[in-house]
This record gives C-alpha cells, sequence and structure tokens, in this order.
C-alpha cells in the first residue's frame, strides 16, 4: 500500500456550502464558502437541459456571498469575505495577496483581481479567455495555463501557457516562442509551480515540460489524459486519465528526451475527486471531506 498523508477537514458553518477546494502555489489549500449551494443548483440546471434537450444559456449561479478559508496541515485560518465571481479560480501571491478569476473573459475584459490578505480590492487586471490554472511563482510572476477555447480564441490565450506580471502584462508565451518552440499547447491538462519553474503535461501530445528562466525541456511520454503532475528528481508522477484511466497513478523516469513508464497502478480514491491537483513533488487531492497527499518518492519506494 502506498503511504498516503490524509488531514480531514473543517466542517462549515450552518448555511455555507463549499463551492470548490484549491491547492495553492505553496502547497497549502484553500476552500472557498458560498452561501448557497451553487454545485446542486447547477447540476439539477443540467440535468433539467438534457432531459428537455434544450440549448437554454446557463443561469447565474455565482451570486450571493462567498468567503474563502486558507488551510494547512497545522490548521484553519479564519474565514474572509471575497467577491463571488462566476465559475472562479483562485492562487496566492508568496507576500500573501490574492489572485481571483473566473474561467472565461470577453474580448479586452479585466477578469482577474488582486486582493491584500483580508480580501480587499488591490488591483485589476486582464489575462484572457479560458482559464484552466493560475499559479502565482515565488517571483511575484503569474503562469497561466488555458484550455482548447481560450487557445484558438484569438486572444492572449493563444499562447496556451503565459508568464504575466501582476499587473497583467505578458512576460513569455509557450506557443509563441518562434522557432525555439518543441511542440503546442492546445489544451492544458496539467500544470505545477515548484519555486519559479513550471511542469506541465498538454493536449494533443502529452509531453512532460519543465519551463525555467524561459527555456523549455521536453521529454517524449505516451500516458495520456492525466490532470496532475508532480516531479522529484528524474522521477515523475501522473494522476488522472480517460475514462477507465480517471483512476490511475504512473510513476515515469526521464531520461534521454523521454520520460520512460516504470509502472501504474489504480487509486480509486483519486476517481471523482473533488480537487486533484500537483506542487513541486507531491500529488493533492479532496474526496470525502479529507485532503490527501502522495509523494513521488512514496510511489518510488512502492
Amino acid at each position: 500500500m502506498i503511504r498516503f498523508i490524509s488531514t480531514p477537514l473543517p466542517s462549515l458553518p450552518e448555511g455555507w456550502f463549499v463551492y470548490q477546494y484549491y491547492l495553492l502555489s505553496d502547497g497549502a489549500l484553500a476552500a472557498l464558502w458560498t452561501d448557497h449551494d451553487i454545485r446542486t443548483e447547477y447540476r439539477k440546471w443540467w440535468s433539467h437541459r438534457q432531459e428537455l434537450n434544450s440549448s437554454e444559456k446557463i443561469p447565474d449561479f455565482w451570486q450571493g456571498n462567498a468567503q474563502l478559508l486558507l488551510l494547512s496541515e497545522s490548521g484553519a485560518s479564519d474565514p474572509f469575505i471575497v467577491p463571488l465571481v462566476r465559475s472562479p479560480i483562485i492562487d496566492r501571491f508568496s507576500d500573501g495577496r490574492w489572485l481571483i478569476t473566473p474561467s472565461r473573459a470577453g474580448s479586452g475584459q479585466s477578469n482577474a483581481w488582486i486582493l491584500n490578505e483580508d480580501g480587499q480590492l488591490i488591483r485589476a487586471l486582464m489575462l484572457g479567455d479560458g482559464i484552466e490554472y493560475i499559479r502565482c511563482a515565488q517571483d511575484g510572476t503569474i503562469w497561466v495555463g488555458y484550455f482548447d477555447e481560450g487557445v484558438f480564441g484569438g486572444s492572449v490565450a493563444s499562447g496556451g501557457i503565459v508568464q504575466f506580471d501582476d499587473y497583467g502584462r505578458p512576460l513569455w508565451s509557450y506557443n509563441n516562442q518562434g522557432e525555439g518552440r518543441q511542440s503546442f499547447v492546445a489544451d492544458c491538462y496539467a500544470l505545477a509551480l515548484d519555486g519559479n519553474e513550471i511542469w506541465t503535461c498538454f493536449y494533443p501530445d502529452f509531453p512532460i515540460v519543465r519551463v525555467k528562466g524561459g527555456r523549455e525541456t521536453l521529454w517524449a511520454n505516451k500516458v495520456s489524459g492525466s490532470r496532475a503532475i508532480a516531479v522529484d528528481g528524474e522521477f515523475v508522477l501522473l494522476a488522472g486519465g480517460y475514462e477507465d484511466d480517471a483512476a490511475r497513478l504512473a510513476l515515469l523516469r526521464l531520461e534521454h528526451g523521454e520520460a520512460k513508464l516504470l509502472h501504474t497502478l489504480r487509486c480509486p480514491e483519486i476517481e471523482s475527486a473533488d480537487l486533484l491537483s500537483g506542487h513541486a513533488s507531491t500529488i493533492h487531492f479532496v474526496k470525502n471531506e479529507h485532503w490527501t497527499r502522495i509523494r513521488v518518492s512514496d510511489v518510488r519506494s512502492e
């Protein structure tokens, strides 16, 4: 058995519901609470829409009040009020500031907000449409990974993975490197941060890629569809996949431009998890009100 590190999550106050958990760029966890059950409301609407074979536009469920809570292995912070945006994605800078953005944005629309530690607005910025991931690096820059509708939508998201400063100015773009680009990001499936370098795996070819100092290093990879990545030296752990592989953990070793598959195993706990993401050398997931960590070294030892 692989050794899991698991922490029970705090109970919610009456009248509040968990909307989403977020793995932060320092390896901590955040929980967004709302004063109505958005996920249940959405599921009911979607089921009704499917039954009627309707093209009804999705209602705006993201109204009301929201609170953000910081969780660590030692306990939980007091929740504080934050703005509730549509399909919010959240991360935190190393100096304590927060970044909140919806996944979609109109052309030229400010769609990201930097807040101070207490949730007060500092400034708004534009990060483009089709956001799948945001990662706040130790140097104060912002890495954004986009899904396909953003990549092919004609905005800054066409870069697939883009680095911004904290005023929203693009600094580096994966798909727009020019002659140095070794592959193309059509949909960013996994994005993990380790200090100031990122590790990623993306559609369609799913290479294992490290970006450090504006330079990419790429290893060819035959494990497709993974949704989380963690790296420990020359070893990579991928989690998730398509259909029957949703519960898959895959251990690989990086060698001579190739990510060699060493072993795969099923981990039913990650299937249908509320959160599945990677940070540095650890895969994190949340399920059944427990926050669980799987270290690359523990999988190697098995």
